[in-house]
């Protein structure tokens, strides 16, 4: 229950430095959050910055539909793929990046 917390705390986190600074910086959650449960590093930040990004995703359809789907409807077009490519491209990539992030959170644990 209490890494359930922690995850949740973090996808907020994440979502907040996401909004205000940049993706970048919305690696600081996972990393953070593995630093302090070293224990599935990468599990929990996969979670936390697929969970971020999805509500992200969810928030530029809910605020902008029409734009939103025109840059991805544009993209799929480059690539020559349906419109639903894009998105869950984009979110495999936020899983990897997240599990990357809690893996070097995880082995920072060692040394912190």
């Amino acid at each position: 229950m209490k890494l359930f917390l922690l995850i949740i705390l973090g996808i907020f986190i994440s979502c907040g430095l996401h909004v205000l600074i940049g993706w970048e910086a919305a690696l600081v959650a996972p990393l953070g959050l593995a630093l302090y449960k070293p224990h599935r590093g990468w599990l929990t930040g996969s979670l936390v910055m697929l969970t971020a990004w999805a509500l992200i995703f969810a928030a530029n359809f809910i605020v902008a539909p029409e734009p939103s789907f025109h840059a991805v409807s544009t993209i799929a077009g480059f690539i020559g793929q349906p419109t639903f490519v894009p998105p869950v491209a984009s979110l495999l990539l936020a899983a990897l990046v997240g599990a990357l992030a809690g893996m070097l959170g995880s082995g920072l644990r060692r040394f912190v």
